[in-house]
């Protein structure tokens, strides 16, 4: 035991840097009294006592490559950097700026004082009439947790410098302005540039294949009228859309309505054959309507299926959510890409075989006069030369900029088809094609397409041809590259080709293969359970304090399933194994590979929050409730990560005062502090670089880069934290100016958009939620997670030879399912869950809160924050 802190998880000698052996994964094995320690209640059945237990011996055989743990850990923690941190055991009430801090943000009551004292931190969650250095959202604020947090450091000039202005920098702080530069960028592309670039794809693919049918003979003609059908879908789906907003930003109403759609698709409805008009409108009526009406399946009429795991289109996946819900233009947008990257083509159905093929040669033909005015519809800031001349240039660009934000695809997508279309035609007839050029480093921008000349217009209709295609069809792969050893034999696709495919990420892939999806979609039988939860991602990562929770979390996802004592035992074991193979295989993914998409960057950045710290560490990073707070950080992250890529990721289905501050004496300089976890450091700064990386090798943002660009700036204040952390890990003095750094820093610029203007309040709240499985089998549902208001967090410091506490921001991170199916968009959520804060009710009195009427329970992992 921990004289000041109480139980502490870790074992063994100390050592010089965190645990080695920690490093990834459901590795070593806790003690009984580390998992005592770390358990938040009372096991809440014997299973789940038995399995607590079990959990020492199944992980004790759990293989573990200890070079390569040896190895990443001193990456992290160079030898020259010895933990020696010098904390000091004090109570909260002697330091130095208590009574301004409890003035400030309390009074805290003596609970909180008792726990503060205890864990060396306390997480204190908004409630109403709490004070807050707070900015009205009607005012020049673009984000509510950065918001707080930069003005927790006072005003700049040293005059008014007071105590309480001494800030902790955390990981969440951190984590949260990354999030909002990702969304905010990614927003300003989507409903820009790529919301342009998919309309002149579409537009011109459309005119292409009018052209192509004319051409035709009578035997192909059935092939091109249906593709004609499946390319209006999107089409229409992206063009309806309202007006831009007025000059308040309010957007008029009705502009993405079913009604809306009906009057835009009826405008095409002559190119199409009388039989092929009604499946369309259905099909527009189901993804307005989310499936409701019963009624065939309209998909299935046009010959498309779904490309995740599913016999049947869950239509509940348009739903405009996360960021896309906020206007007509990016809701448009939305819907359509949902279309194109989870409905396509199956490879071994030869009956989908011609209007693949006619898609294919359309996509690659020529720029038709609406791909151009579509096209030429980009930001005014883009040149010449940076507008696509072709259909198959448009979707490129998008797969490029997309693959860059979210991941690569790992199926095949419409243009190796339409390369294996051209190359398979022009051997057949005898021609000669170029080769296609090979795909570049990341894997994620396919080769230039044969010349669509190459292909004739009967082709879809060549019953030979395609007999002959479908072998090669059947069996083609995208040419994706990085995370080999996570890829290689866990996931093989449902053979499914799409327009735009979803993307391979490592969060999906972990919770595919962790929740049986890829199991069963391989055909395979598993014990493994069908619901997910954030904690399986945070214990396969390494959290040995999740990895106390696992079984409860197993046997609660399996309540009311009939035989569950039992299943819930298989299904530990299974998951055990499972998650052993996984970390493994985690352990040979190479640095490079986590470069490959910003994405994939800010997860890496998520692995340091597992670990334990020994000796040298301050104290409130020893204490045994921290694991608890650090697994809140990597879920809550993780969350925001979701939320900003839901559209892209692989769906997981389961069946200044008067003066100068040269006219004023400055106060007394107070000592911030930043969280010495070096190798968090170093991975954010590896995520913000490779995103500076990306902007400028896709042309995008150029203003944004460089020393005083936002994300040059950002990338700049890391590294000088990393500095600063580095000599308080050390035990080396911070100097003064590092400590007004510290003090004065800003990051709520990251949440700004580039433009500038009017945003509606609600935007400005940091609460969000996503979803982030389907259930359709049992008890059907949704599992959600979500971020509430964010909470203050309280840290006790004991070096420099002054004792004090200081303040930063922290997350509130809820996980909860909904039954039945339903997907919460984030107005409801922040209709509810801010309901009882004075600065927001206003506002959002007016919002929709419908079936979702409170913010739910927290999850019971959270148990030792007691807030």
């Amino acid at each position: 035991m921990d004289p000041v802190s109480g139980p502490v998880l870790r074992k063994g000698p100390a050592t010089s840097q965190h645990d080695d052996r920690r490093f990834f994964g459901p590795a070593s094995p806790p003690s009984l009294t580390d998992m005592e320690s770390a358990m938040p209640a009372k096991p809440s059945s014997p299973l789940h006592a038995a399995a607590s237990l079990a959990v020492m011996a199944v992980l004790i055989i759990v293989p573990r490559p200890v070079a390569a743990q040896e190895s990443a850990a001193a990456a992290a923690y160079p030898a020259q950097v010895v933990p020696a941190f010098p904390d000091s055991a004090f109570d909260a009430k002697t330091a130095v700026n208590w009574t301004a801090m409890n003035r400030a943000y309390g009074p805290f009551s003596a609970d909180q004082v008792k726990r503060l004292n205890r864990d060396r931190f306390l997480v204190v969650p908004q409630k109403a009439g709490m004070k807050l250095p707070w900015v009205s959202l009607y005012g020049p604020r673009f984000d509510e947790m950065l918001g707080v947090f930069d003005s927790m450091g006072g005003p700049n000039d040293p005059a008014d410098r007071a105590p309480q202005h001494a800030r902790f920098v955390g990981p969440d702080v951190v984590l949260h302005a990354f999030h909002k530069y990702f969304s905010e960028r990614l927003k300003e592309l989507e409903r820009g540039r790529l919301a342009a670039l998919v309309e002149a794809m579409l537009k011109g693919t459309y005119e292409n294949a009018l052209a192509m049918r004319a051409q035709a003979p009578e035997t192909a003609r059935a092939a091109w009228d249906l593709a004609l059908a499946q390319m209006s879908v999107p089409l229409t789906l992206i063009e309806t859309r309202g007006p831009k907003p007025d000059y308040m930003g309010e957007e008029p109403e009705g502009g993405d309505t079913l009604e809306a759609a009906l009057r835009v698709s009826a405008g095409r409805e002559g190119d199409l054959p009388e039989g092929l008009r009604p499946a369309v409108r259905a099909a527009l009526a189901k993804v307005y309507s989310l499936g409701a009406g019963g009624g065939p399946d309209p998909a299935a009429g046009l010959r498309l299926v779904p490309a995740y795991n599913s016999d049947t289109v869950d239509w509940s996946q348009f739903t405009p959510r996360s960021h896309y819900a906020e206007t007509s233009v990016t809701r448009a947008y939305f819907r359509a890409s949902i279309w194109l990257g989870q409905l396509g083509w199956r490879r071994d159905d030869p009956a989908a075989l011609g209007p693949l093929v006619a898609w294919a040669a359309a996509l690659s033909g020529p720029g038709s006069e609406g791909f151009a005015e579509a096209a030429t519809a980009l930001s005014p800031s883009r040149t010449d030369t940076d507008v696509p001349q072709t259909p198959a240039e448009a979707w490129r660009a998008v797969m490029g900029i997309t693959s860059f934000f979210a991941g690569f695809h790992e199926d095949p997508s419409l243009m190796e088809a339409a390369e294996l279309v051209a190359s398979s035609w022009a051997a057949r007839n005898a021609g000669s094609i170029g080769s296609a050029d090979s795909p570049d480093a990341a894997g994620d921008a396919p080769a230039q397409p044969a010349p669509a000349a190459s292909v004739g217009p009967e082709a879809p209709g060549d019953a030979a041809f395609l007999a002959e295609l479908a072998a090669p069809m059947a069996s083609l792969a995208a040419r994706a590259e990085g995370f080999e050893a996570l890829r290689g034999r866990q996931y093989q696709g449902r053979g499914v080709i799409a327009v735009l495919p979803q993307r391979f990420t490592v969060p999906w892939l972990l919770a595919s293969e962790l929740t049986g999806e890829a199991s069963r979609a391989r055909g395979e039988m598993t014990d493994l359970p069908a619901r997910f939860s954030g904690l399986y991602l945070a214990w396969t990562l390494g959290s040995e304090y999740a990895a106390t929770l696992v079984a409860r979390e197993i046997e609660l996802g399996l309540a009311g399933e009939r035989a569950a004592p039992d299943a819930a035992r298989k299904a530990l074991a299974a998951m055990y194994q499972k998650a052993g193979t996984l970390s493994g295989q985690l352990y040979q993914v190479p640095a490079q590979d986590w470069a490959r998409s910003v994405g994939a960057a800010w997860f890496n950045a998520l692995r340091p929050l597992t670990r334990r710290y020994g000796e040298g560490f301050p104290l409130y990073m020893r204490s045994g409730s921290y694991a608890a707070k650090q697994l809140e950080t990597l879920i809550g992250s993780w969350t925001e990560l979701k939320h900003d890529t839901v559209l892209y990721e692989k769906p997981n289905f389961a069946e200044g005062g008067e003066g100068g501050e040269d006219e004023r004496r400055p106060k007394r300089l107070p000592k911030g502090f930043v969280e010495p976890n070096l190798e968090f450091w170093d991975a954010m700064i590896a995520a913000s670089r490779a995103m500076e990386e990306g902007f400028a090798l896709n042309g995008i943002f150029p203003d944004e880069l460089g020393e005083y660009g936002r994300l040059g700036s950002f990338t700049g204040n890391l590294v000088r934290l990393r500095s600063i952390a580095t000599r308080e890990l050390a035990g080396v003095s911070v100097s003064d100016d590092d400590y007004e750094f510290v003090r004065t820093f800003e990051l709520e610029g990251m949440a700004g958009e580039s433009g500038g203007g009017f945003r509606d309040p609600e935007i400005h709240l940091s609460g969000l939620v996503v979803d982030v499985q389907t259930v359709a089998s049992g008890n059907s549902g949704v599992v959600h997670e979500g971020l509430g208001p964010p909470s203050l967090m309280l840290v006790l410091v004991g070096n420099e030879n002054e004792n004090r506490v200081c303040v930063g921001m922290a997350y509130d991170h809820y996980e909860f399912f909904m039954s039945p199916v339903m997907r919460l968009t984030d107005s409801n959520w922040k209709a509810a869950v801010y309901r009882r804060m004075p600065f927001a009710a206003e506002f959002l009195k007016s919002r929709p809160i419908r079936e979702f009427q409170s913010r739910p329970a927290k999850p019971s992992w959270y148990g030792p924050l007691a807030r």
